[in-house]
């Protein structure tokens, strides 16, 4: 597999994780957490299309824009670090897109 086509699997995860919260969304509560801190969630947002899919959609624009980074670096090396810090951003906004699952008033799976 060339390195741009590793660049794929974390589009996969992070659209797998928005299918899965978007699947749960009449299920999910009212008001959905949107900020995390030391003691829990601190920040609340009405629950819209919105709410729930704005961690991911802006994690594809990230992803996408490494994708394009790797795909014009020249040395293989270059790719390959481009390729596993997307993998990284892939798997962090994935995890990031679930949370409205496992909120403190989130409906679980």
């Amino acid at each position: 597999m060339t390195p741009k086509l590793w660049t794929l699997p974390p589009f996969v995860m992070v659209l797998g994780g928005m299918g899965l919260v978007w699947s749960r969304y009449d299920s999910l509560p009212a008001r959905i957490p949107v900020h995390w801190g030391l003691n829990g969630a601190d920040r609340w947002a009405d629950k819209s299309a919105g709410t729930v899919l704005m961690p991911g959609l802006i994690g594809l624009g990230v992803l996408a824009i490494m994708a394009w980074k790797a795909s014009r670096l020249e040395t293989a090396g270059q790719v390959w670090r481009k390729v596993a810090l997307a993998w990284l951003v892939g798997v962090v906004v994935a995890v990031l897109t679930l949370l409205p699952l496992f909120g403190e008033a989130g409906g679980g799976l």
